[in-house]
């Protein structure tokens, strides 16, 4: 029978300890196993009251601790497994009760050494599992500091660019602002700097999925309607022909497209179709495409007005140019939308202009800016 436990108790142990490491150190998605079960079974748990809020404030208030909460569990559990596992070390090493050998486990993992071990083989027992808790413990320190340095390389670009790009982000509010500031519509695009934000936010969350979870400090500021509103502002400047840098634009829309499949479908493979995308843009722009955009892709007519309202007002696009270019734009956002808006609604994002649907009822919350505009 001890000899079963201790047999157990290394198993368990060597798994928790490369569970650990495939979590918080190697750079590269946990597409099942501990921190899976633990973030998404966090976040099942806080989503429950989200029906009766009738604001999104209120809902992006309760789950901006969904994710730190869920980043602790899971440590919580890999000590306690670890504690668990050298227990049973213990246990088959020993003439101790399972309840005294728990109590040396958790003694030792937790690195308080307020009881001696019993012999030699459990003395070298209690040095493994002393240097296994402070391994896990220094590890974890390390993913947060990973963990808050790919945040704030994510939110300082959105911070900026919510000057131009309103709050929620809307594509056509870049255009207006920059027709506005500059009398250039697309000045500024910076597409070279958001070319590296977005391959930035993949790689990231990749190495870190609950890093996608984590909400912005302002609750009208979201990563992916941020996305969207840079993919959607350069489809309509590619789409009325006033990009400064034609191809530049093409590779922002191919990276955002690479970016959301990625994220969204947890497809690695995605990152090799760059050229694909390229050329189905090249295609809708020298009109020797054909493609047929799902309605979930497209605009509604009434959001569309919308957006020729302030650009036309901004003196951005004639009303004419934007109706000839809506075919083009409608082209191009079939790339990106579907994905952008699944994320959207996973993620509980604010529902901004074009963001699509919310799994639970919330109105469309339009840029603070186009109050001021309209005045």
């Amino acid at each position: 029978m001890r000899t079963f436990a201790y047999i157990v108790g290394v198993v368990l142990t060597a798994g928790v300890t490369i569970a650990a490491i495939a979590s918080m150190v190697v750079p590269r998605a946990t597409r099942s196993g501990l921190a899976h079960i633990v973030t998404k079974s966090v976040l099942i748990v806080t989503r429950f009251p989200l029906r009766a809020m009738r604001t999104y404030k209120m809902q992006d208030r309760w789950l901006r601790m969904a994710a730190p909460i869920s980043v602790l569990v899971q440590l919580a559990i890999y000590v306690f497994l670890i504690i668990v596992g050298m227990a049973f070390v213990i246990y088959g090493q020993t003439h101790l009760t399972w309840k005294q050998a728990a109590w040396q486990s958790a003694s030792t993992v937790t690195t308080l050494g307020s009881v001696e071990s019993v012999n030699g083989p459990s003395a070298i027992t209690v040095s493994i599992g002393a240097f296994l808790g402070l391994v896990v413990i220094a590890v974890f320190m390390g993913y947060l500091v990973g963990l808050y340095s790919a945040y704030v390389a994510r939110e300082s670009l959105m911070a900026r660019f919510s000057q131009i790009g309103g709050e929620p982000a809307w594509g056509p509010m870049v255009l207006a602002r920059s027709a506005a500031l500059s009398g250039q519509p697309a000045s500024l695009l910076d597409c070279e700097n958001w070319q590296t934000w977005m391959a930035d936010v993949r790689l990231g969350q990749q190495a870190s999925p609950v890093l996608a979870h984590f909400r912005s400090p302002d609750p009208l500021r979201h990563w992916v309607t941020t996305l969207l509103a840079i993919l959607d502002a350069t489809s309509l400047a590619l789409g009325l022909g006033i990009a400064q840098d034609r191809a530049a634009a093409i590779r922002v829309l191919a990276e955002g497209t690479i970016t959301l499949r990625v994220l969204n479908r947890k497809g690695v493979g995605q990152e090799r179709l760059n050229w694909q995308f390229e050329k189905y843009v090249l295609d809708v722009l020298n009109g020797t495409a054909t493609p047929n955009p799902a309605a979930s892709t497209k605009v509604s007519d009434e959001e569309w007005n919308a957006a020729v309202g302030v650009l036309v007002g901004m003196g951005a696009a004639t009303r004419a140019s934007l109706e000839s270019s809506r075919s083009t734009f409608d082209a191009l956002r079939a790339l990106y939308a579907s994905d952008a808006c699944a994320l959207a609604s996973h993620l509980d994002a604010v529902r901004g202009p074009w963001s699509g649907e919310r799994r639970f009822e919330l109105p469309v919350l339009w840029p603070d800016e186009l109050e001021e505009i309209s005045a």
